[in-house]
């Protein structure tokens, strides 16, 4: 029980957070901007397609034609989908980056993020394969194991690690600290519920695919994007503080 003391404690792990995130926010939002570029073509594509089919052009050529476009835009589809979650992948591993190197150029840690794809999707996929196998089992086994493997994506990152390796470091971490760390998870679960229902409870009285919905809807995911380091950070702040005891 001593041990679990030495983890850093819930409220100075929150308070340690604010800090670092109102410090280093602007670098976050500059990543995920970067982020973005990658599903502009994606966003393009939809919108191309949506306004030839509004514009009833479809109904104008021929049937050869339309088929031809539309295996050109599957095609396009395909590739822009490709980009968006390669994109999205290196924002992630940016943003970790940005942790690791103690909030160098976000530029140059987008830059640094490329080489890491293939490893994190590996890493997050097969966390989520252990997941839910474990799930078959009974839904306790997979929270319980999805909180061993939880740090796996950072370990990756931070540690410069195989996928393989990244999950069990991060199963050695936790192992003997298990509720001090479901503890700390649990507080910042629950703080992301009550800001998620004060955020989306006005959306409670709007007609669902309605303009104000939708637009409440960019609404709300802008104030997550804007959000969503802050748990990045708390989350590299717990791994820094288990790897610190594990010493």
């Amino acid at each position: 029980m001593e041990n679990k003391e030495k983890i850093i404690k819930s409220l100075a792990l929150l308070r340690e957070t604010w800090q670092i995130y109102i410090k280093n926010l602007l670098k976050f939002l500059e990543v995920f901007l970067y982020g973005i570029i990658g599903m502009v073509p994606m966003f393009i594509l939809i919108s191309l397609f949506f306004v030839y089919g509004l514009s009833g052009w479809a109904q104008k050529v021929s049937s050869t034609l339309n088929l031809f476009l539309l295996l050109v835009g599957i095609i396009l589809f395909i590739f822009s989908l490709y980009l968006a979650i390669v994109y999205s992948v290196r924002m992630k591993v940016a943003s970790i980056l940005l942790l690791k190197n103690n909030f160098t150029s976000a530029k140059d840690n987008f830059k640094e993020a490329k080489p890491y794809f293939v490893k994190f999707l590996g890493v997050s996929l097969l966390t989520v394969v252990l997941i839910i196998a474990w799930g078959f089992l009974l839904i306790i086994p997979a929270i319980i194991f999805g909180i061993y493997y939880g740090f796996a994506t950072y370990i990756l990152v931070a540690e410069d690690s195989r996928p393989f390796t990244a999950v069990e470091r991060s199963y050695d971490l936790v192992r003997g600290y298990f509720w001090p760390v479901f503890g700390r998870l649990a507080l910042v679960s629950i703080i992301g519920i009550i800001i998620y229902s004060i955020i989306s409870k006005p959306m409670s009285q709007m007609e669902i695919s309605g303009t104000p919905y939708v637009v409440y809807s960019v609404f709300t995911n802008i104030i997550w994007a804007v959000l969503s380091p802050y748990f990045m950070i708390y989350f590299y702040k717990m791994y820094q503080s288990l790897k610190n005891v594990k010493k």
